[in-house]
């Protein structure tokens, strides 16, 4: 069996070129310096040593670091065969750039865009203009060989427009989706009366978005920060919802990606993926009825101070899977077992 993959998600400082309305990140991290050349070069050298084969460079925007380019070259050099970032895109709008990192040895973007036009992206990201050079930035790349994917985080001004967001990305050839519920930190507890969403609604949201896949044959978005009472069915496109959930498939079953093997690397300090995963979060007394009691992670704390459990009903029985009936999928994806988690991983 394919041996699952050790990634290492290197954060390299939280300063960004948009003010997000939704952003999760506290202010006082933004006037930090980004961690420099050398120290972030060791780090990821020190990862690939104790075994990480996939690097994420991450912020704040990874773009604004100015060692990046040379970060994504050294990561090759030494080893890594896959080197992502995950960027909101605006400095790739520049040829130049985006020639640059694909030729150091990029190998995947992710682009955050959230909406079907600069108008909806533009007024949450708060920079004229952010959506067009997003797009520009992803099409830079896609046309020198790099893998793209878009994150979408949900919140109250994009969510009546999300089956049509994703439905404006799949027409023009990106596939790769993510839809991510917003944490209440940073600005999107600041900004909170424009932009909260309630779970309840965000699912309501999600659920006609993935209708627009089902018409289509394609394979569904994953998931993020949402557990599933609030999406019954839907465990298998939903990330970090309990210790083993963030594992990965390929089409022949074979474990991609093991949480226990996935670390994040922040300025100040690492962790691993499931640890983090737990932090801050708590389950509601009728939780204990549910049927994923044992696994479940909770909600994070400061959606429950806002918006309170009610929405959270326990779940009695495994539901059936969304994607009952479905044609075309053609990946696979679910949550296992613990057991057969850890027969997988005892198998590699």
């Amino acid at each position: 069996m394919r041996r699952a993959a050790r990634v290492h998600e290197l954060f390299l400082g939280y300063a960004c070129n948009e003010r997000c309305l939704f952003c999760s990140q506290e202010f006082a991290w933004r006037r930090q310096p980004f961690t420099p050349f050398a120290e972030a070069a060791r780090r990821q050298w020190l990862a690939y040593k104790a075994g990480a084969r996939v690097l994420v460079l991450n912020g704040g925007e990874p773009t604004l670091h100015e060692g990046l380019t040379r970060l994504v070259a050294l990561a090759r050099k030494t080893g890594y065969p896959e080197v992502h970032i995950q960027t909101n895109g605006l400095r790739l709008a520049e040829p130049g750039y985006a020639g640059e990192l694909a030729a150091a040895g990029l190998t995947m973007a992710r682009f955050s865009m959230h909406g079907p036009g600069a108008e909806l992206h533009d007024a949450q990201v708060q920079v004229p203009g952010a959506f067009a050079k997003a797009w520009a930035g992803l099409e830079n790349l896609r046309a020198r060989g790099v893998a793209v994917g878009v994150n979408v985080v949900l919140n109250r001004m994009n969510a009546p427009r999300l089956r049509e967001t994703c439905a404006w990305f799949l027409d023009r050839g990106v596939t790769d989706l993510g839809l991510i519920f917003p944490l209440y930190e940073g600005d999107m507890a600041f900004y909170g009366d424009r932009v909260a969403l309630s779970m309840a609604d965000a699912a309501a949201a999600v659920r006609d978005a993935f209708e627009e896949f089902r018409a289509r044959g394609a394979e569904p978005p994953f998931l993020l920060n949402m557990p599933p009472c609030v999406l019954p069915g839907y465990e298998g496109r939903i990330l970090r919802w309990s210790g083993d959930s963030a594992a990965l498939y390929d089409g022949a079953k074979s474990l991609l990606v093991d949480p226990e093997a996935y670390r994040l690397d922040r300025p100040e300090g690492g962790k691993g993926l499931a640890e983090a995963a737990a932090e801050q979060k708590s389950k509601p007394a009728s939780c204990a009825r549910c049927v994923y009691a044992a696994r479940c992670l909770g909600v994070a704390d400061r959606y429950l101070e806002r918006f309170g459990a009610a929405e959270l009903a326990p779940l009695a029985r495994v539901p059936a899977p969304f994607s009952r009936g479905w044609k075309g999928v053609k990946g696979w994806r679910r949550v296992l077992t613990p057991r057969e988690h850890a027969a997988l991983r005892g198998s590699r």
